[in-house]
């Protein structure tokens, strides 16, 4: 097997909560990781796909190394039934590693909650006021671009907000 090099990436998800009134919680409690890989051929575009299971699946010019570990965010202390709205900045992101190497994009966000599966933006409900959910996304790699053993990392931006206006019209209170 020809091992061409071993390409570290990683995408960490930063958070941004519009100031609430209460002691609203937003906490990443798992980055968001694409694992230490092997791109052995990377004569077209190659990608890494995380699944809404968690798990992730790759092009088979992919050797993992380490594991691919979805996102995981915790939201507490909200007013129960209040409808949330989640975004994620930039769409898409680019990963940059050091030197003249090619780079890696992320792009195609999703989110998993209570079991159901979102498109970014996405409105989820919180009946209790809490929820965990999870941040899932596409890594895709420049068609042709020469890699070097490197740490590949950006940051993500995953902002929370509430939907005072949806369906349940429950007021967080939100200083705008």
């Amino acid at each position: 097997m020809n091992l061409s090099s071993i390409v570290k990436t990683a995408a960490f998800c930063a958070l941004l909560l519009t100031a609430p009134a209460f002691a609203q919680t937003v906490e990443v409690t798992q980055n968001m990781n694409f694992g230490t890989v092997s791109l052995t051929d990377n004569a077209s575009q190659r990608q890494i796909a995380f699944q809404t299971n968690g798990t992730a699946t790759a092009d088979p010019q992919y050797y993992f190394i380490d594991s691919a570990v979805i996102g995981q965010v915790d939201v507490t202390d909200f007013p129960a039934g209040v409808d949330l709205i989640i975004s994620i900045t930039p769409d898409p992101a680019t990963l940059n590693g050091p030197g003249n190497t090619g780079t890696f994009s992320i792009d195609d966000y999703f989110i998993v909650s209570q079991g159901n599966n979102f498109t970014v933006p996405a409105t989820i409900n919180t009946p209790d006021g809490t929820e965990i959910f999870y941040v899932g996304a596409i890594l895709r790699s420049q068609a042709g671009a020469a890699y070097n053993d490197s740490n590949f990392t950006t940051q993500i931006t995953v902002q929370v907000e509430c939907d005072e206006n949806g369906p349940n019209g429950i007021l967080c209170d939100v200083t705008p």
